[in-house]
């Protein structure tokens, strides 16, 4: 879930310290997945076969796919959290 019962009474360096652990624990920041996508549509029409192995692979990523999708929703909720408290001005 993006948003919990207690995110309003984040203070900045909660909001700061919850998206540093979720970024560890994703292995850096969100980017856009697009370009993911494209390298698999390339990959599967130059190589016969490739999209049947990528179809495989991705169905036992599932789960961990799920997971860091939701770690980067959060992470992008606390961000907007943390702008718009503005706390890089010393907000609360």
């Amino acid at each position: 879930m993006v948003a919990r019962d207690g995110d309003a009474s984040l203070t900045c360096r909660q909001i700061a310290d919850e998206a540093a652990t979720l970024s560890e624990r994703m292995g850096g920041t969100p980017t856009g997945g697009a370009l993911g996508g494209v390298a698999r549509a390339g990959a599967s029409a130059l190589i016969p076969g490739a999209g049947l192995v990528m179809a495989g692979v991705d169905a036992l990523k599932a789960p961990e796919r799920a997971q860091r999708e939701a770690d980067e929703n959060r992470w992008h909720y606390l961000n907007g959290i943390y702008t718009a408290r503005r706390c890089l001005q010393g907000g609360q």
